[in-house]
């Protein structure tokens, strides 16, 4: 007998019911599910438009043409949908990033073992070509577009045009892009403005991108000459963010600053030891907040203004022992405000009676990063990889050339691209405050120096803040990591300790760890999904 048709109750459903079900979905999610309902398509269509990535990057690979040509060739088509203007594509989207490739990346031949590739070049050629066209094309027509991620690109007039037309655009990412000679200077009135590894094909010593009334965010990258003529005598009576690369010219910096009336967070990476910093008035950066700089910048800048969060960058290399980072630490503590966050991103090897001399200066020390050179050696397995004699094209590379028609684009798009797959449970162990000691005891690992600072919080030798809440004891350099068990043990501990603290870092500078509270208890997530979770029981 056959099967009665299933109701469909899915018409019945109010918009705002579909929009509270899947609010907690993964883009990823979203994305598939708007491929099999009309009606979810309809509803999240738009929300999927916001931000949307083009990657054109990859450099041409013999064994692999196929694939990045078909990729190549989705992404052309993708832009040139957003392209038609009789679609709403391009009026969704809001934020947009686009990475291209260097010209002089380009092969303009192949090797006569490869000639078989010859057609696949070309073809890889023209889809890139395609691709910078479709962009061109599209990009006048988000009108609503607010942020812009560029990589590789050429800034020329027509692309400031294109830019100058976007009137809800307030931030722009430059990122290894060449300025080309700018003839018309077309002021975009963004908030937002960072250049990086940025280069010029004519240097004329002016670089007029960007309204000094509007600008909130700056990072100048190499240019800063350049801009700030281009700014002329206007200040930045805006700008609260001023981030900046190595620095030869200490002056240029002082004229910077002292047109940043309100300024709130200055990064510095480096600058050559061999300048002299002259005084600063203090009524240069009087609102300053937050200073990342290297560690013989902040007696120069921190005195008399009410800092609440430094960083001591890694600088240059030069002279660093504890008395140095005493020092150091004693010229922030003359900040006007109280140091909420401390950063020491240098490496050091402590010892116990500089750090407690140094956390005894900070009471209120809320965040606290420090940087422990930890020389533990490696022993690092290097393989070799014989090539073959033989300079034959392997069967695999002589394939006729790939389907590119449009309408097949998205027909055999690889499972990575669109696996919905969700992550499993992670393994949950169960830590109890009052037994963490002793299993600590028993699972000690080998001495070192970032396992002998530790010990010392573990042991109560050395006392943080008690208003601590994040801590991250990060190891400088190649070290071989614990197994997770550890530090299961230590988050039991710090937390027995420390009852304020939500987020921990133990070792690594690529992961840490998250407080997250529920009806079992508090619960640690790693940011590292390798690892397991902690829940810390009383």
């Amino acid at each position: 007998m056959d099967a009665e048709p299933a109701t469909v109750h899915i018409s019945q459903l109010p918009p705002e019911v579909w929009l509270l079900c899947w609010s907690q979905c993964s883009r990823r999610l979203l994305r598939r599910l708007s491929v099999v309902c009309r009606l979810f398509r309809s509803l999240v269509l738009p929300l999927l438009w916001e931000a949307q990535t083009f990657d054109a990057s990859k450099d041409f690979s013999p064994m692999t043409s196929h694939t990045q040509i078909r990729h190549l060739h989705r992404t052309a088509v993708r832009l040139d949908r957003m392209a038609d203007s009789g679609a709403p594509y391009a009026s969704w989207v809001r934020s947009l990033t686009i990475t291209s490739r260097r010209s002089y990346h380009w092969q303009n031949s192949l090797p006569p073992h490869l000639h078989t590739l010859e057609e696949s070049l070309e073809l890889f050629r023209s889809m890139h070509s395609r691709i910078l066209l479709a962009f061109s094309t599209a990009l006048p027509l988000c009108s609503n577009l607010a942020t812009l991620h560029l990589t590789h690109m050429h800034v020329d007039d027509s692309l400031l045009k294109s830019l100058g037309s976007l009137s809800r655009l307030e931030a722009l990412h430059l990122n290894l892009c060449n300025f080309g000679i700018l003839q018309n200077a077309i002021v975009l009135p963004i908030e937002h403005l960072e250049l990086t590894e940025c280069t010029r094909s004519s240097d004329n010593g002016v670089l007029r991108i960007a309204s000094p009334h509007t600008l909130r965010t700056l990072n100048p990258d190499y240019f800063i000459a350049q801009l700030l003529r281009g700014f002329g005598s206007e200040d930045l009576e805006q700008l609260v963010t001023l981030s900046l690369p190595a620095i030869f010219d200490i002056a240029l910096v002082i004229a910077l600053l002292k047109r940043c009336s309100a300024l709130e967070s200055l990064t510095i990476q480096t600058i050559t030891l061999e300048l002299d910093f002259p005084p600063l008035p203090l009524l240069v950066l009087p609102r300053l907040r937050a200073l990342d700089a290297p560690h013989y910048m902040h007696p120069w800048l921190v005195p008399g203004r009410p800092i609440t969060s430094a960083t001591v960058g890694i600088g240059q290399l030069g002279h660093w022992d504890d008395d140095t980072l005493v020092r150091t630490c004693l010229a922030i503590s003359y900040s006007a405000a109280p140091i909420l966050s401390l950063a020491v991103c240098r490496p050091t090897v402590p010892r116990l009676e500089t750090l407690v001399k140094i956390f005894s200066l900070f009471p209120e020390l809320q965040e606290l990063l420090f940087s422990v050179d930890n020389p533990t050696h490696i022993r690092v397995e290097r393989r070799c990889c014989l090539r073959s004699a033989s300079r034959r094209v392997p069967p695999s590379l002589v394939q006729p050339p790939p389907d590119l028609r449009d309408d097949f684009a998205f027909d055999e798009v690889p499972v990575e691209e669109i696996s919905d797959g969700e992550e499993g449970r992670n393994e949950i162990i169960v830590v109890r405050a009052d037994e963490a000691d002793a299993l600590a005891e028993e699972m000690k690992p080998p001495s070192n120096n970032f396992q002998n600072t530790l010990n010392w919080l573990m042991d109560g030798k050395l006392t943080l803040p008690p208003n601590i809440q994040v801590l991250q004891l990060q190891i400088f350099g190649p070290y071989a990591e614990l197994p997770w068990m550890f530090d299961s043990r230590h988050i039991a501990r710090l937390v027995a300790r420390y009852p304020r603290l939500r987020k921990l870092g133990l070792g690594s500078r690529f992961h840490h760890w998250e407080k997250n509270s529920d009806e079992c208890g508090t619960l640690w997530k790693s940011t590292d999904r390798r690892k397991g979770w902690v829940r810390v029981v009383s």
